[in-house]
């Protein structure tokens, strides 16, 4: 990532005993950063956001840390908080409940673009467990 790269982090920077708290990652990162609060994160220094709207190429996403608090939202969910637990309802991409799950176990430990969701026909996919596992159209 790129110093003028927007981010969208999803939440739970921090985590665990003895971990380092949220604003230390968050002056090391790269980019212009959009940061959705997690369960475990707090920052003297930087807006946390509870959810977040974007709009790209005619679609409307939601960003929240847990897609539980998309709350009525009709359009698709991007969130983290599940990481590789419950993989039968919050794989990478559920077509069926429109959600896309962020979570690094799930994309390689790697930032995923929207042009890379578009590329994949996302809105397409019933089902996608990991970025690297074969889609179920």
């Amino acid at each position: 990532m790129g110093k003028k790269d927007r981010v969208y982090f999803l939440g739970d920077m921090a985590y665990g005993k003895g971990s380092r708290d949220t604003d230390y990652w968050l002056e090391i990162l790269n980019g212009d950063i959009i940061f959705i609060r997690g369960n475990h994160d707090c920052s003297k220094k930087m807006k946390l956001f509870e959810r977040y709207v974007l709009a790209y190429k005619n679609h409307e996403f939601l960003f929240v840390h847990r897609p539980e608090n998309a709350g009525d939202w009709k359009g698709w969910v991007i969130h983290g908080h599940h990481h590789n637990h419950y993989m039968d309802i919050y794989p990478f991409i559920n077509g069926e409940r429109k959600t896309i799950n962020a979570s690094v176990e799930f994309i390689d430990y790697n930032p995923v673009s929207f042009d890379e969701l578009f590329l994949l026909n996302f809105n397409k996919i019933k089902r996608m467990d990991t970025i690297k596992s074969a889609a179920v159209m």
